[in-house]
């Protein structure tokens, strides 16, 4: 039986509000990534990004690893 709104936001509140800053931080700029993606220009644009890369990855360009990504900012 899924959760009523109320009772939802209850325990999102609560979680939240035991987050780190930094974790708080990085926790709504997910939601508003999930807000975004939604908009029909992020999704003209991630579909762009995707042809650039497909055509790059063919031509032999080197993408770095999820590894390299997160430990270039400080994630690993």
């Amino acid at each position: 039986m899924p959760m009523a709104k109320k009772k939802i936001e209850e325990r999102l509140i609560s979680n939240v509000a035991r987050l780190s800053a930094k974790d708080a931080r990085e926790l709504l700029e997910y939601a508003e990534f999930l807000k975004l993606r939604e908009e029909g220009w992020f999704i003209d644009y991630a579909n762009k990004r995707t042809a650039q890369a497909v055509r790059e990855k063919t031509r032999g360009v080197k993408f770095p690893t999820l590894e390299e990504l997160q430990k270039s900012y400080g994630k690993s």
